[in-house]
């Protein structure tokens, strides 16, 4: 009886209930498909998760006719190359950004993935300062991940900024790589654009965005499987005590 109350007790905490635990489920590039490049938005659908992408801003400064898409054109490092969604832009200043927002019904833990070719070119056609700006919202509040940078770009907060070319493909492809962990998060929001030093009118440039990993949360419905379950082996408990 002692250890089914202390059972219950575990469940309920402050008038809530705790998550069961889970393992992490990932959004594949390599098995799931962007619908093409006239795409600004999708879903999918990854075990109980919904995954929405969806993309704003100066968007009609794609490019190339391949992006956004999933895509091998940007290697981060890996040796076969492996899929990730391409965002190549070609804006006509550098105050313009495009903003991807990523949404995850129910919401999400330990959220983690890695942007590539977040870097610097200069000296050509192709002149850019690679900037990234990440947030996400959890609970109606503002929250900020953890950023790993490499060496062709330096972290300062919540922002990534290039300072070195990294190559799009083969050896040391990896060096504009950038690792983002959101502890709990509902909402993502990764604004691209040009840092300081960028000319006037950046050339192309574009970045990667790689598998998203992350821990699921149950459904409300699961929750209150899991509460009426635990009442009723407590009831069991009671009847057979009496």
């Amino acid at each position: 009886m002692l250890r089914l109350a202390s059972c219950l007790a575990m469940l309920v905490v402050l008038g809530g209930v705790t998550e069961v635990s889970a393992s992490q489920d990932i959004l594949d590039w390599d098995t799931v498909d962007w619908p093409g490049p006239s795409s600004l938005s999708h879903a999918f659908s990854v075990a109980s998760t919904q995954i929405e992408i969806a993309f704003s801003g100066d968007t009609s400064f794609v490019s190339h006719t391949s992006t956004p898409d999933d895509t091998t054109w940007i290697h981060g490092g890996f040796d076969p190359p492996e899929e990730n969604l391409d965002i190549d832009m070609d804006w006509t200043t550098n105050t313009q950004s495009v903003t991807t927002t990523i949404t995850f019904t129910p919401y999400a833990k330990d959220v983690s993935f890695t942007l590539f070719d977040v870097d610097i070119l200069s000296g050509g056609a192709y002149d850019h300062v690679d900037q990234v700006t990440l947030s996400g919202t959890w609970g109606g509040a503002t929250v900020f991940p953890t950023i790993l940078g490499s060496p062709a770009n330096v972290v300062a907060g919540n922002e990534v900024t290039g300072i070195a070319n990294s190559p799009n493909q083969g050896p040391g492809s990896n060096e504009g790589n950038v690792q983002v962990l959101f502890d709990e998060v509902s909402t993502i929001t990764l604004v691209f654009g040009n840092g300081p030093g960028a000319p006037a009118n950046p050339g192309s440039q574009g970045i990667g965005l790689h598998d998203i990993q992350f821990t699921p949360t149950p459904e409300p419905s699961t929750l209150i499987l899991v509460v009426m379950g635990a009442l009723g082996l407590l009831a069991y408990g009671w009847r057979r005590r009496a």
